[in-house]
């Protein structure tokens, strides 16, 4: 989950180490208006407009007189890919029209022409960059200035539920690749493509994915695998990362039990004192769900 940046320098601070305590249904992540102070989830961003916070939030269309979020960017795109299309179709009759009567102000005609280029030019370049954005590369308007990422992770020591706290710079959590990217944001399947007010799964699915509000890329799901393996915790579970069909397809766990050697039935060294893996920079295809529970050998 999205953790603010104070925590980290909390934690830092401290000699506990990279990691900090956890309330339960309290996000380490709080709203930077006074009109919201509100516990955020991942990926909510606060509408200076409508004065609200909304998850999965761009910005607010003026032309529209809407905000483009998670419930409203599938309708959104498809206005923008109607916009250069009317630009066109618009210029097209135009210069028929023109060519067909006899228009004898030259300058009146010359106008409508180039007005009508400028504007399939503008809708144009405002729809590749909304587009690549929005449904190629997932990235919504207060994400594109982010350089480093500060994610939590949930897990147990000693009874205590605690966030593993790492930054990830350069990479985006939540971008899943373009293939998926689209499936997110248009729908599972291709017929739902067509129809722009048929919501995509992750609009009903929002916050209920096990662990997380949102599937996570890949690489998050490694690192936080390599992290559980090499520190001692009690039942935790590791959740698969973003599957072109993770949510139809039935979710199967399978349970691993390790018994500790006796070089390691000795108290375990605290969660802060493992180093945390570096994030895996190569993708992997095979994506599985596992749950552990370690336990201690001695009594």
């Amino acid at each position: 989950m999205q953790v603010d940046s104070h925590f980290w320098n909390d934690a830092m601070e401290s000699s506990r180490g990279w990691w900090i305590p956890y309330e339960e249904e309290r996000r380490p992540r709080r709203s930077i208006y006074p009109a919201c102070r509100a516990r955020l989830s991942d990926r909510v961003y606060h509408c200076t407009r409508l004065g609200r916070d909304l998850p999965v939030y761009d910005h607010y269309c003026t032309f529209l007189k809407a905000a483009v979020y998670l419930r409203t960017i599938k309708a959104y795109l498809y206005v923008a890919v109607f916009l250069p299309v009317d630009a066109v179709f618009s210029l097209a009759v135009s210069v028929y029209a023109l060519a067909r009567y006899q228009v004898p102000a030259a300058p009146f005609a010359g106008s409508v022409i180039l007005g009508a280029i400028l504007a399939m030019l503008v809708s144009l370049m405002l729809t590749y960059d909304r587009i690549w954005f929005l449904a190629f590369k997932n990235v919504i308007g207060p994400e594109r200035l982010v350089g480093a990422w500060l994610l939590g992770f949930k897990y147990d020591e000693r009874g205590e539920t605690r966030l593993h706290l790492q930054t990830f710079e350069g990479r985006h959590p939540w971008d899943l690749g373009i293939s998926e990217n689209l499936h997110q944001v248009l729908g599972r399947y291709w017929w739902q493509w067509l129809f722009f007010w048929w919501q995509p799964e992750r609009v009903s699915r929002y916050g209920k994915y096990a662990g997380r509000d949102l599937p996570y890329a890949d690489w998050v799901i490694r690192y936080r695998t390599d992290f559980l393996m090499v520190v001692p915790l009690v039942h935790v579970a590791i959740d698969d990362g973003a599957f072109p069909s993770h949510g139809d397809a039935p979710v199967h766990r399978r349970r691993q039990r390790s018994t500790r050697s006796s070089s390691h039935a000795e108290e375990p060294a605290p969660a802060s004192a493992a180093p945390a893996p570096p994030a895996p920079a190569a993708s992997r295809d095979g994506r599985r769900r596992f749950e552990f529970s370690f336990s201690s050998s001695s009594q």
